[in-house]
């Protein structure tokens, strides 16, 4: 996509001392002084388990499904049912023959 490619210094520096000076002034005290305190660890340590646990889900469900398919087409191969269109079309020839036999 074709946009302005205009750039200004004022553009880029205005929205981070913007972002800066509200982090300064609504900051909150704490008795704790280090830049990351327990609390702030703790809840990162909970957020990454479940952001892990989530994708590790995700990784085994997609990896199951392929497994799943490959196998599939594995015993397709093996047992001939990759026509199994044809073989069901062949069965109804035979069975309407049949059929009309015994009419």
């Amino acid at each position: 996509m074709k946009e302005n490619k205009y750039f200004s210094a004022l553009n880029f520096w205005l929205p981070i001392g913007y972002v800066l000076a509200l982090g300064f002034f609504f900051s909150d005290q704490s008795k704790d002084t280090k830049f990351l305190h327990r609390d702030q660890t703790d809840e990162w340590k909970g957020r990454l388990n479940l952001s892990f646990s989530f994708h590790l889900f995700l990784f085994l469900l997609l990896f199951f499904v392929v497994l799943f398919f490959f196998v599939h087409k594995i015993i397709s191969k093996s047992l001939d049912l990759d026509h199994h269109d044809e073989s069901i079309s062949q069965l109804r020839r035979i069975n309407d023959n049949n059929f009309e036999k015994l009419e």
